[in-house]
């Protein structure tokens, strides 16, 4: 919903929301204040002008519900206004004929014209251009040979590290076993391998 702040708009929500040839694709809920000025824009009518980069006008009459102190004002884009790529103009006004008046010769007795900054409409793609079906698949191809060699290469990484751990292993139990079969070494002084018993076989004695 876009709100007024008296005569002004803010359409950033709407800066990027249009495309080319679209037709009532977005409604557009506007919301001002029912008073101004003194007026009550009750029965007013409400229009929405828009300038295309070429200079073409287009108008389109909004629907309005009127509240306590608002008032709605419903606007269904139609598709003079997206017809032309690039910077729309906008302008919506409200106004009122005097009783008795000729629209089509009076101006009317009351017009109040609020701001709003213009917006773009995105352009249709180029549609010269031929889309090279097969490009894409053989692009999904070479992304599919590239993560397979990239598995391959990590499989023989793996299976190189689990070898190497294997040798590592064997070469571990050797040494161990090796250190299990040297004779014992045990350093003491003469007073304490006389107070051995009983005293183990096998076992060097280092006496100092």
């Amino acid at each position: 919903m876009l709100k007024a702040i008296g005569k002004f708009i803010d359409t950033l929500p709407l800066r990027t929301l249009f495309s080319q040839e679209e037709r009532c694709a977005d409604t557009i809920v506007i919301e001002t204040d029912r008073y101004y000025n003194g007026y009550d824009l009750a029965a007013y009518t409400f229009l929405m002008r828009g300038v295309t980069p070429s200079g073409g006008e287009t108008e389109q009459m909004l629907e309005k519900t009127v509240l306590e102190d608002t008032i709605r004002l419903s606007w269904t884009v139609a598709p003079p206004f997206t017809c032309e790529a690039g910077t729309l103009a906008l302008d919506l006004a409200a106004y009122q004929y005097a009783d008795g008046a000729d629209p089509s010769t009076d101006p009317p007795a009351v017009l109040v014209r609020f701001q709003l900054p213009p917006v773009e409409v995105r352009p249709l793609p180029d549609c010269d251009h031929t889309l090279d079906t097969q490009s894409y698949t053989v692009f999904l191809l070479q992304v599919r040979s590239e993560a397979e060699a990239a598995i391959t290469e990590m499989e023989h990484v793996r299976d190189s590290f689990l070898s190497s751990l294997d040798r590592y292993n064997a070469r571990l139990l050797i040494c161990e076993g090796k250190l299990a079969a040297l004779t014992p070494i045990s350093i003491m002084t003469w007073a304490e391998y006389e107070a051995l018993d009983p005293k183990r076989p096998g076992t060097l004695y280092v006496l100092t």
